[in-house]
């Protein structure tokens, strides 16, 4: 079984222009969702400070 260059090309890791390519899409794709955005971050945030402040309060005492 022979390796093709285009399976190495897969493995190796991306360029720059690769990973600028790959966060310009993901810029697209998350403008297109931008209303969403700040609702899920607020959630997220407000999640994760009610499980770590308790944990934080219960370990300084």
């Amino acid at each position: 079984m022979s390796i093709s260059p285009s399976s190495r090309v897969l493995v190796a890791p991306p360029d720059a222009k690769s990973l600028r390519l790959i966060g310009q899409h993901l810029g697209a794709w998350l403008d297109k969702r931008q209303s969403l955005l700040p609702t899920w971050r607020t959630m997220i945030r407000c999640s994760l400070r009610q499980l770590v402040l308790p944990n934080v309060n219960l370990r300084a005492v």
